[in-house]
């Protein structure tokens, strides 16, 4: 299980009991891009300027949209699925989410499904920011 930052810190105070467990985790089978995928990707990427913020999902548009920015400057991830497209899209150095009007700097996500690799991404990464669905930065207002 990766270790992770943001709102999946727990104090051990805060836990009744610990169960260990050696089943491997839950993992995705990536879907290679079919040429349609391809094609609504090089689309939606030449609408996408440098610096957006951008929500991504699961499936072949998605990971082909993340293949197809890997040139882009300073995109910022806020998406709820962090998913293995999104973590080689910050590898490639296209996402800084310096631009980003909120959470400067990290990605931030709700839940992160992919595989072995993926995980090992996440793990103790400082730049990886899980966080509640209902997630409000303490920066908006509340009314």
């Amino acid at each position: 299980m990766p270790r992770s930052f943001g709102d999946s810190m727990l104090h051990i105070s805060e836990v009744d009991a610990i169960v260990e467990n050696e089943s491997p985790l839950f993992a995705i089978p990536s879907r290679p891009a079919t040429p349609t995928d391809e094609i609504i990707a090089e689309i939606i990427a030449k609408m996408v300027p440098d610096g957006a913020t951008l929500q991504i999902g699961l499936g072949g548009v998605p990971n082909a949209v993340c293949a197809a920015l890997k040139n882009h400057e300073d995109l910022g991830i806020h998406t709820e699925l962090m998913t293995p497209s999104v973590a080689e899209l910050i590898k490639s150095g296209a996402v800084t989410n310096k631009r980003k009007n909120i959470d400067r700097f990290k990605t931030v996500y709700t839940l992160a499904a992919g595989d072995h690799e993926f995980y090992e991404f996440l793990n103790k990464n400082p730049g990886m920011e899980p966080r509640a669905v209902d997630y409000r930065s303490p920066s908006d207002s509340q009314e």
